[in-house]
């Protein structure tokens, strides 16, 4: 059996592909895995977005809140007016 260079050379590229193959293999798996990850990861945000909006105060909740805050504040102007005209 004659072993030249042809032949050596045939090897050294076989090896070199088996190993290129491998690596795109391992790339091949590691974008899937990422792609996958990044699925999951962009439904939890969406889930969080619509968990999010739903705990908005409501329009009418804040005007109920303004009106018993104004009221209030409308109490205590009167009491210092009425503190005011007993100082007089």
């Amino acid at each position: 059996m004659n072993f030249g260079f042809q032949d050596a050379f045939n090897i050294a590229v076989a090896i070199v592909s088996v190993l290129f193959g491998y690596l795109i293999s391992i790339v091949k798996t590691a974008v899937h895995d990422l792609y996958h990850n990044n699925r999951e990861i962009a439904d939890k945000v969406h889930a969080l977005e619509v968990f999010v909006a739903d705990q908005y105060v409501k329009r009418n909740e804040v005007k109920e809140l303004a009106q018993a805050l104004f009221k209030e504040l409308d109490r205590i102007e009167d009491k210092l007016n009425s503190k005011q005209d007993k100082c007089k």
